[in-house]
């Protein structure tokens, strides 16, 4: 198999240490890149001959070497020279990774010379490190093998430095080019990884997230001391966001299997909630990448705009959730989500009885460690008694995620959020299936992309009947 082909959808782990740091030194690196790839590793990245020569008695992986050198008066210091890339090659790697500017390089060499020495003289590929899509054009016409994102965000000419990785920069260059895009640079989650794979890149490298513990443990003791209110409530969805994705599996591909077989019985998919929740009820209707047969179920009353208090007072009445229900006159074989944190108030719970008798699959989504603590309403029951399927939000009781100083007071509600991330995550599911397993899904796109008006109009005029606020 050719370097091109191995790295396809692989996972590269640069291996590389400075020299001030306690792991630096050829045999570090080998031990780590062992340990990567006893992780899962694709492919390594590594710096100087040393450390290459190394790794390369440990495996057959590709890897992609590199020499970085300070010269005085230029800027370029990755694989600058072609004397560089013959001592990269002769100590094992299986493809040059070289920075993409077409900035001067020692020597007189230039960007494109360096690239046709490399093909004829060492036989290997090449990969451009980039900071931004002039390189990339420099690049490309040298003849490059892979572009790489690496240097974006680095270099005083290129693109600005983020927080995390340049996911743009990923997408305008899988777009631009049919050379593979190997994403790299500051990339620190696993859910970054599989960002970049779906923004278009071929490979991804992964570094210090990895193989620095002096930084990672950094990162970590930074964490002991409290940030301020929106640091600390960043974290606190990121933690919740996090549980839900790992234990909420089961229970979304449940539902959308439900979900799905109501569509393709020419069903909805009806959403509701009372208070601050019928904003996840609206937040799928008739919106970009949102599936067409999806139908919120509305009622002012219960809304917040015209009383807060007396939609309070009214989502806490026994037989206002059985009339709003009717008002919509759902059919058997329909589904629907309601969406609860307590799971105990009156309209909602009976929203849902009245939907089972209806013959609906119903879908809680509730915390269901509030739900626990509550009492049961008026109605006598909770929400999940009438559910087929309840996926849990993991909010705490009282929906608050931020203490204020050593008082008792909480802020940072999080049902919102929470509840639009189970949702979409749910009807991307939905949405992925139907297209995988039939072909096709109904899914509107944003108004402004050339065809839209027109295809958001048939689906319009499809739905109408069933949907009274199209």
């Amino acid at each position: 198999m050719n370097v091109l082909e191995a790295l396809r959808g692989q996972l590269i782990v640069s291996c590389q240490a400075l020299p001030e740091e306690p792991l630096h030194g050829a045999q570090h690196m080998a031990a780590m890149a062992r340990a990567a790839i006893a992780g899962g590793a694709g492919g390594i990245r590594a710096n100087g001959p040393a450390d290459i020569r190394a790794i390369r008695a440990e495996t057959d992986l590709p890897i992609i070497g590199i020499e970085k050198q300070n010269i005085p008066g230029f800027d370029i210091y990755i694989t600058p020279t072609f004397e560089n890339a013959r001592r990269v090659v002769e100590a094992g790697a299986s493809l040059i990774a070289l920075d993409g500017s077409p900035a001067p390089r020692p020597n007189g060499e230039t960007l494109a010379g360096l690239v046709a020495a490399i093909h004829t003289q060492l036989g290997v590929p090449v990969m451009a490190d980039c900071s931004c899509m002039d390189d990339a054009a420099a690049s490309a016409a040298a003849g490059v093998d892979f572009l790489g994102t690496t240097m974006a965000g680095y270099t005083r000419h290129g693109r600005p430095a983020l927080p995390g990785p340049d996911l743009e920069f990923i997408s305008e260059l899988a777009r631009a080019y049919t050379l593979p895009v190997i994403a790299e640079g500051r990339i620190e989650q696993p859910e970054q990884v599989a960002a970049a794979f779906e923004r278009g890149a071929y490979a991804v490298v992964v570094g210090g997230a990895i193989t620095r513990p002096m930084l990672i443990t950094r990162r970590f003791a930074a964490a002991r001391t409290p940030g301020s209110g929106s640091q600390r409530y960043f974290a606190a969805v990121s933690v919740i966001l996090d549980e839900v994705a790992a234990s909420e599996g089961q229970a979304i591909t449940q539902a959308a299997e439900a979900i799905v077989g109501a569509l393709r019985g020419g069903g909805t998919l009806y959403l509701f909630g009372t208070g601050h929740s019928h904003l996840l009820a609206e937040e799928a209707h008739y919106r970009a990448g949102g599936l067409a047969p999806v139908v919120p179920i509305l009622a002012t009353s219960l809304m917040l705009h015209e009383s807060a208090s007396t939609a309070t007072a009214i989502e806490r009445l026994p037989g206002v959730g059985r009339a709003i229900l009717d008002g919509y006159a759902p059919q058997p074989g329909d589904a629907l989500i309601v969406f609860s944190n307590s799971g105990v108030n009156a309209v909602p719970v009976e929203v849902a009885i009245t939907a089972k008798e209806r013959g609906l699959t119903v879908i809680a989504v509730q915390s269901t460690r509030y739900a626990q603590a509550a009492a049961t309403g008026a109605i006598g029951h909770k929400l999940a008694e009438f559910a087929d399927i309840v996926i849990d939000n993991h909010l705490p009781k009282g929906d608050t995620l931020v203490r204020l100083g050593e008082t008792d007071l909480r802020t940072g509600p999080g049902s919102t959020v929470v509840g639009a991330f189970i949702l979409n995550a749910l009807l991307a599911e939905v949405a992925d299936r139907l297209l995988r397993e039939d072909g096709s899904a109904p899914l509107y796109i944003s108004s402004n992309l050339p065809g839209a008006p027109e295809h958001n109009q048939r689906l319009i005029e499809q739905y109408r009947p069933r949907n009274p606020h199209l």
